[in-house]
């Protein structure tokens, strides 16, 4: 494998750039649209907002109070204005806030020059109960004060392993004076465009409330940030461009801040990356050339420690190394670095521990790379799940316990053949959540009125949907089975048995359930195991999950179905189970008596096979399912009373015995439900025969 191949299992295809990118920007999005302030806007920043999934990376959020705007001293302002930025006379990248018209608390102020200023100190104290009091309201997570502690311009809060980052802050629509230089500095190489340039200048930039530790003024000044700035130009990054930043901060993280700590962050690793790729040709920056181009950044990085002078990329006179680099460290990093340089990729990531070399061991699965167990990520899931789902609209109900479990089966069942890396939990989480989005449509669609733009929209809406599950198919079956329910559910019932017979042909003899055989685990390591598969194409060729039915959603399943949801919470059917059952009601359907049997046949093999008397009693309801509907219900009553005794949690309203009384309690209900579910769809899709 070439080193691109190899630096793109460590850090992210750029595939996996693009999804987390844009998982940042709609997590960005269904917060501000769950908050729904007209004052306030949510902003996601730091490594996490920059798409890079990294152990060590930080889940900033920045809280922007729009109800108090910050203009330059030299604009024209109105009466609405509170506050005037004064540049700090001892750095650049620092300022003062000048309360012209005194809007603000008199005990947040603090008179300087004459000036009443905004004390950022003050502000930051009084802020802390606060933002955590907003975040509550948006954020699913238990955030309290007291967890909290203040850091920089920051109140951080760890829970487990993940550090959360809120910082408060407030906007500055218009480019400050003091960063002028980088809008109109001449770019050889045109990176970034001017378009972008123009556009990031329009959308301002922020004060967060740190001052400068050499200012008599620390406690009230501002700084400057860009972090807005930084994401677009991050965003705009190459796949070449981003693995050379990891690359970076693998060197920072593991080598350098262990040799000489407290001197270097990872900002200064960014602001490097950021003049290499504005003084360089985009040419230079292609994955063949990615060793050069490293080594031309630690290059950057050894003039800046050289000179003892690393200009801010926005404020090139602020000398981010002042306070920092003495003669001292400088020796140290300087030795450090030209031996970095000498050894380039592979003799880092050796230092680093990640493996031996790069050899045969990048073709192994991940389990047998010797590696840190931070560096790849082993998750801790019920935090993992808690971060994001929390953020998506559609796991509002059922759907943050549902993907915790099935992260935790699949876990479970994976036992210790792989690890779980960030990037792979935050693609399965997005492909349950478009099922389960779906799903939900689906059960709207049904309760819609019939022959209606809205109608039109959502069957629009749930298509699309569906052809990303399938598209993407993060696991063997959910995605096909969701789409044959649809087809069924709209009578196109040919169509929902073609994707049946194509998801059973392609089903492997292997596939990972709950429970394996151990012929299938046998089988299952040997096809899978020891040959460089990544997770998710373990999940999507060797993964089966359970089929998930939801009785709020059971306008979205299949109608003889329904009889089920009205005594059962949630059904979690077994993939091939469900899959025979929805080929028995299409044969029922189009009234194909020999298939129907071969297919029944079929069912009931695989419930001899199975080991958990939970599943045996799913397909043994399935099988009372299909008999009633068939309109044998002498049978029907056998198979649902052998489903009872296996499995105890099924009980008839009232909790009576379960008997021919019981079931002739049920069937009456259901006749009235199939009855009025057949008219609706006779009368939407005519061509239906239910």
């Amino acid at each position: 494998m070439d080193l691109p191949g190899k630096l793109s299992i460590l850090f992210g295809t750029d595939k996996d750039v693009k999804l987390r990118r844009q998982l940042v920007l709609l997590r960005e999005k269904l917060i501000n649209h769950q908050y729904n302030e007209s004052n306030a806007v949510f902003l996601c920043s730091g490594s996490l907002g920059e798409g890079v999934a990294y152990p060590t990376s930080d889940d900033d959020l920045m809280f922007c109070n729009l109800a108090c705007r910050v203009l330059m001293a030299n604009r024209e302002f109105t009466r609405y204005v509170d506050l005037v930025m004064v540049p700090s006379e001892y750095s650049p990248v620092y300022c003062l806030l000048w309360d012209v018209t005194r809007h603000h608390p008199l005990d947040l102020l603090q008179v300087i020059n004459g000036m009443y200023v905004l004390s950022s100190f003050l502000v930051k104290q009084t802020q802390l109960d606060w933002t955590v009091r907003e975040l509550q309201s948006v954020m699913s997570s238990v955030i309290s004060s007291d967890e909290c502690s203040i850091h920089g311009p920051c109140m951080s809060q760890k829970i487990g392993n993940l550090e959360f980052d809120y910082a408060y802050c407030l906007p500055c629509p218009n480019w400050p004076d003091v960063a002028y230089d980088w809008v109109t500095r001449n770019r050889l190489y045109e990176w970034p465009s001017h378009q972008m340039v123009q556009h990031i200048v329009r959308s301002g930039c922020h004060v967060v409330p740190i001052g400068d530790p050499s200012s008599p003024y620390y406690l009230h000044e501002w700084r400057i940030s860009f972090s807005k700035a930084e994401r677009e130009l991050f965003h705009s990054f190459n796949h070449c461009q981003f693995l050379t930043y990891n690359m970076l901060r693998l060197t920072l993280k593991r080598i350098i801040q262990q040799e000489v700590p407290d001197v270097l962050c990872s900002y200064f690793m960014k602001t490097t990356l950021f003049f290499s790729a504005e003084n360089t040709s985009k040419q230079l920056w292609q994955l063949d050339s990615i060793e050069l181009v490293f080594k031309h950044c630690l290059s950057v990085l050894l003039s800046f420690i050289d000179n003892k002078h690393c200009p801010n990329y926005f404020i090139p006179d602020c000398n981010m190394t002042k306070r920092k680099v003495n003669q001292t460290n400088r020796q140290q990093l300087l030795h450090l670095l030209r031996h970095l340089h000498s050894i380039g990729i592979a003799g880092i990531v050796h230092l680093c521990g990640e493996c031996v070399c790069f050899d045969e061991r990048w073709t192994l699965p991940l389990r047998e790379m010797k590696c840190d167990g931070d560096f790849l990520f082993s998750v801790h899931l019920g935090k993992l799940v808690d971060r994001i789902v929390s953020m998506l609209e559609f796991f509002r109900y059922e759907g943050p316990d549902t993907c915790t479990f099935f992260l935790s089966n699949f876990l479970k069942i994976l036992d210790d053949h792989s690890t779980l890396t960030r990037g792979t939990a935050l693609r399965i989480i997005l492909y349950r959540g478009i099922i389960y989005c779906s799903q939900q449509m689906m059960d709207f669609l049904w309760k819609l009125p019939r022959l209606n733009k809205t109608n039109y929209l959502v069957h629009k809406y749930i298509t699309a949907l569906l052809r990303i599950g399938c598209i993407y198919n993060g696991d063997v079956t959910t995605g096909k089975l969701t789409m044959a329910t649809y087809m069924y559910n709209n009578g196109k019932t040919e169509c929902a048995l073609s994707v049946i017979g194509r998801l059973l042909s392609e089903y492997p003899p292997y596939a990972m359930d709950n429970r394996l055989t151990d012929l299938q685990r046998t089988t299952y390591m040997e096809v899978m195991c020891g040959r460089g598969y990544t997770i998710d194409y373990k999940a999507k060729h060797a993964y089966a999950p359970g089929y998930e039915m939801y009785s709020s959603f059971r306008n979205a399943f299949p109608f003889p179905l329904r009889m089920w949801m009205f005594i059962s919470i949630e059904i979690s059917l077994f993939p091939l189970a469900y899959a025979f059952l929805l080929q028995c009601l299409c044969h029922i359907r189009l009234k194909k008596t020999s298939l129907l049997v071969v297919s029944k046949s079929c069912l009931i093999s695989q419930m001899e096979d199975l080991m958990d008397n939970k599943k045996k009693a799913n397909v043994k309801m399935c099988l009372g399912i299909i008999n009633y509907f068939q309109g044998n219900s002498q049978s029907a009553c056998r198979w649902l009373g052998s489903a009872y005794v296996l499995k105890d949690s099924f009980k008839p309203p009232n909790n009576e015995r379960f008997s021919r009384s019981a079931m002739t309690y049920i069937a009456c209900m259901i006749n009235r439900q199939i009855r009025d579910d057949t008219l609706y769809a006779r009368n939407m899709f005519p061509a239906s025969k239910i």
